[in-house]
């Protein structure tokens, strides 16, 4: 920035207009006091006493700089001189070859180009487990629920699976190794159901190259906050190497070009945190090949929520309209399901399952279905009084196996993750 001449308005001299160049400033007539200076009329009070101190008669020969220059002689057109009204000065801009932002487009259009690649890939991943009868459900036989729970010979309870649904029920004596007196595949308690219109289960297993890009996610969201910072210390001429009473480097030394960069990049990163947050549920499960929940490595359990409108009656017309707008919004996010996720283990025995809501659900060889077991304990005095004695170790091993512990596990995150839950909720 050229301070030396006022002709040059304090601009820097690549954007200095060449007429400008030739202009010689006037005398220094001192300053001048206005006593009353009306804001509406500000220019022109300026300029006529101005005018007086320097005693120029005739205000009309001069122009303004930057929209009218002096002439150079006088057979030439133009006026006498001009008023240092300096305009604003003209706003830098990025050329988007700045090795800044070469390297904000190869992260972002890298992620996106591998983002199309792996939803194509994951397409045929799975269009190929499909023809092959891998993403196909198998279509169990109706029986009647109650002849599995009481003991009766019928192999299946539960209506003809649909695509990616469990079948609830089968009967204790279906295979060999799971004899036991009292032995049951299923419950009559509704809230381990699992075959129902409300639920939706899926298997999922890993990819190497979605777990590459959940990593990638990971990594972009770490880069632009690195991003955010290094604008920040240039704003504030904290980065190394800057010179003294620099400040803007990466911005031409201009600031405000500065901050629009800063609060472009703001904007970005919180649209990908809203995004990222209002999928988290099922963000894992896109990054991974959909499968049958016997074949995959985690079991994804949707349930409907089911919501309840106190005084629904009484709800007037905006309330109305107004629950009918977010219903639909969550409808379109799928938040009107509850995700979970569960990872698939195997017990001893090699036997699948996985824990949902503090339920072991076994998987069963014979009808290819995930479902809890339960022991009948008997109903009458003497049945109880019979087992006075205790199980048997291989009894014992054999509920431990395919019930679980007697446990309720509450998980309870750290400091540092209630907090990230709270503000991401």
């Amino acid at each position: 920035i050229n301070s030396g001449n006022p002709c040059f308005c304090g601009w820097q001299t690549k954007h200095v207009p060449t007429e400008a160049h030739d202009l010689v400033p006037c005398p220094i007539v001192g300053s001048v006091k206005i006593d009353q200076l009306y804001l509406w009329n500000k220019t022109d009070q300026v300029r006529d006493v101005c005018a007086n101190k320097a005693e120029v008669s005739d205000q009309d020969s001069y122009g303004i700089w930057g929209k009218e220059w002096p002439r150079h002689d006088a057979g030439s057109s133009g006026t006498l001189g001009v008023w240092s009204e300096c305009p604003k000065e003209p706003q830098e801009l990025y050329t988007f070859r700045e090795p800044m932002w070469i390297a904000i487009f190869a992260v972002v259009f890298g992620f996106v180009a591998l983002l199309g690649l792996w939803f194509i890939f994951k397409k045929l991943m799975q269009l190929k487990l499909r023809s092959a009868g891998g993403l196909v459900a198998k279509q169990m036989p109706k029986t009647d629920a109650a002849s599995v729970r009481s003991g009766g010979s019928s192999a299946y309870n539960a209506p003809a699976a649909k695509s990616g649904q469990i079948v609830a029920a089968v009967s204790g004596s279906s295979t060999s190794d799971e004899k036991g007196e009292g032995f049951n595949r299923g419950t009559s308690d509704d809230s381990n159901d699992l075959n129902s219109d409300d639920i939706r289960i899926s298997g999922y297993r890993n990819n190497i190259f979605g777990t590459l890009m959940t990593w990638y996610l990971l990594v972009l969201s770490a880069l632009w906050l690195c991003f955010l910072f290094v604008l920040s210390a240039d704003y504030y001429g904290s980065l190394p190497n800057t010179p003294k009473d620099k400040t803007s480097i990466l911005s031409y030394y201009d600031s405000t070009l500065g901050t629009q960069a800063f609060i472009g990049m703001w904007c970005f990163f919180v649209f990908l945190v809203v995004t990222v947050t209002a999928v988290r549920f099922r963000l894992r499960n896109f990054f991974r090949i959909k499968t049958l929940p016997q074949n995959g490595q985690f079991v994804c359990v949707e349930q409907k929520i089911h919501k309840a409108v106190m005084l629904a009656g009484h709800n007037n017309f905006l309330v109305k309209h107004v629950q009918m707008a977010a219903d639909r919004i969550k409808h379109m996010l799928g938040w009107d399901w509850n995700v979970t996720t569960c990872p698939v283990h195997l017990t001893g025995s090699n036997r699948k399952y996985f824990t949902y809501q503090c339920t072991r659900f076994v998987f069963s060889s014979d009808d290819e279905q995930f479902a809890p077991f339960s022991f009948d304990l008997g109903s009458q005095n003497n049945s109880l009084v019979a087992k006075a004695g205790g199980l048997t170790t291989e009894e014992a091993t054999l509920r431990a196996e395919l019930i679980g512990p007697n446990f309720i596990e509450v998980q309870i995150p750290s400091w540092f993750g209630a907090f990230v839950r709270e503000v991401s909720s």
